[in-house]
């Protein structure tokens, strides 16, 4: 009795020292700290739908319309995508926008932003070869918003390459001492691009530069409230707004009071009945615009503006290419050649501008239009012409309705 007494005894502590194991063990797991969840890298869920039509397979066959014919010696073009510049990233270690779903294209290499980046600076930094959409494609990114410290994929030496926008408190005082010499005059041409104004300012003693017009024409830039600017693309700079003229710059005028000038004169000579004007032709007014920009660079000749309009019209209505290679020329510009020549572009290529290719308009307006141009491009010359090209003796244009007539009047004896 004993024994068995002894052996129920340590039987007892032998389950109580088990539980007792198991509570210090539950006691021990409760106080762990719980598995963090795995980070799942995102992408945007969907695309952003093309301004455009999507490029057809193969290019036409036969050329759409006239080959350019705007002289060498006028304005020209570059990537006409502005975008905001960078702002101060939160104080954490800042990650590639890139993720295992968006891989940098092959051999670009990263870049962290800096005070002043924009992704228009990065697109003229590409000396033509990217616009803001590849750029932002490539990166994934949903705006054109840049973080300081933000790093992003270029191709080599593009980001080292880019101008960048003043701080503003750093322009401000910089203006200050900056000696004026105005006020003088700027004119503004038909058919100019908003760099070669930039251009232009820069060679003048104004009270400000290029860059910070261009920052002032730019996407995402704060705008007067006019009718016109309501159909505007809010991911577009003003590119087509910039109305021919002679403009005074006083000693204390900014950027955008220079801008807001311009725009002001557009308001008062462009009627609010354009608008509706261009709807019963099925565009808005940016389309309009856009369209007008095009007819301005391939016809210089008033006498030819409202007939070449009315080409465009009936290639847009039979859903044909518009056929223009001044659309190419201003996407391939750059700096020092601004509109790229028209013998050196291979039409074959996939590009949002390449007209040859694409159905319907081109992303943007190329240049600024004249009034006249702007009010032929609304009131076309009826015809059923689809083709033009400049005549043998250079005295205006010959028309063509199908393309064999247009082969002909281009064979000069």
């Amino acid at each position: 009795m004993r024994q068995l007494a002894r052996l129920a005894t340590a039987l007892g502590v032998l389950i109580w020292l088990g539980i007792g194991a198991l509570v210090l063990r539950d006691l021990i797991a409760d106080d762990a700290p719980s598995p963090q969840p795995t980070a799942l890298a995102l992408r945007p869920s969907a695309t952003p739908i093309p301004l455009i039509a999507p490029p057809s397979e193969t290019p036409s066959a036969t050329p759409s319309s006239t080959p350019t014919l705007a002289p060498t010696d006028l304005p020209s073009a570059t990537p006409t995508d502005r975008s905001v510049t960078a702002t101060l990233a939160p104080t954490q270690s800042v990650e590639a926008t890139q993720s295992a779903g968006c891989p940098p294209p092959e051999g670009w290499l990263p870049y962290r932003v800096q005070a002043g980046d924009t992704l228009f600076g990065f697109a003229l930094g590409s000396e033509g070869a990217l616009d803001v959409a590849t750029i932002r494609r490539a990166n994934c990114l949903e705006s054109d918003l840049l973080r300081i410290g933000q790093v992003l994929y270029l191709p080599p030496e593009v980001g080292e390459r880019a101008p960048k926008l003043d701080d503003p408190s750093e322009a401000q005082a910089e203006a200050a001492t900056r000696p004026s010499q105005c006020p003088c005059s700027l004119t503004i041409r038909a058919g100019t691009r908003l760099e070669q104004i930039a251009e232009q300012i820069d060679k003048l003693p104004a009270p400000f530069r290029g860059r910070d017009f261009l920052a002032a024409t730019a996407a995402g830039a704060p705008l007067p409230d006019y009718w016109f600017l309501r159909s505007k693309p809010p991911d577009r700079a003003l590119e087509g707004y910039m109305l021919s003229g002679t403009y005074t710059l006083t000693p204390e005028m900014s950027a955008l009071a220079f801008r807001d000038a311009i725009l002001a004169n557009f308001a008062a000579n462009v009627s609010e009945a354009y608008e509706g004007m261009a709807a019963a032709r099925g565009l808005t007014f940016w389309q309009a615009l856009t369209l007008a920009s095009i007819v301005q660079r391939e016809s210089w000749d008033a006498d030819d503006q409202r007939m070449v309009a009315g080409v465009f019209h009936n290639r847009l209505a039979a859903g044909q290419p518009l056929g223009a290679t001044v659309t190419m020329m201003y996407a391939l510009g750059r700096a020092g050649q601004w509109w790229y020549p028209s013998g050196r572009i291979d039409f074959r290529q996939a590009h949002p501008y390449n007209t040859l290719r694409n159905r319907g308009l081109p992303p943007s307006p190329i240049c600024s239009p004249s009034l006249s141009v702007l009010a032929a491009t609304l009131d076309p010359a009826p015809h059923d012409y689809y083709y033009f090209s400049l005549r043998c003796d250079g005295r205006g244009n010959f028309y063509a309705r199908t393309y064999e007539e247009f082969k002909a009047g281009l064979q000069c004896k």
